[in-house]
């Protein structure tokens, strides 16, 4: 299932979850255009996640098979969060279901095949 948000500051967020790994992407509108993305090993999603907006951002919780996990959204920056934050009282923003065309797929180039080495030439003894 994948989601997708507006963030405060104009960032829109994009989550993945396929084959035990959460994909998180941030993109800014604007001239700059930046992009940042980060896989995490989190096993299957247990629920839909959760996003808060926080002083500096927002915060995404996501409930797996492995455990709880929080990420600082900010900056067009993601960090992972070693302790939970306190979202008892925070405000959630509304993530909606979005389709597979909306998430892009890392992409990889394979790689050339190297040209073998030439052998070595013999060493003359030296007098």
């Amino acid at each position: 299932m994948n989601y997708k948000a507006d963030l405060p500051g104009g960032q829109k967020l994009l989550i993945a979850q396929e084959e035990g790994q959460t994909r998180i992407s941030l993109q800014s509108d604007g001239d700059g255009h930046q992009r940042q993305a980060s896989s995490f090993s989190t096993g299957a999603w247990k629920q839909s996640p959760t996003l808060f907006k926080s002083a500096k951002g927002a915060v995404l919780q996501i409930e797996a098979e492995q455990g709880q996990f929080f990420f600082q959204l900010e900056d067009n920056a993601i960090h992972r969060l070693n302790d939970a934050p306190a979202t008892k009282e925070a405000h959630t923003l509304p993530l909606q279901k979005a389709s597979d065309g909306d998430v892009e797929q890392p992409t990889f180039k394979a790689m050339e095949p190297m040209e073998p080495m030439k052998p070595l030439q013999s060493m003359k003894p030296s007098n």
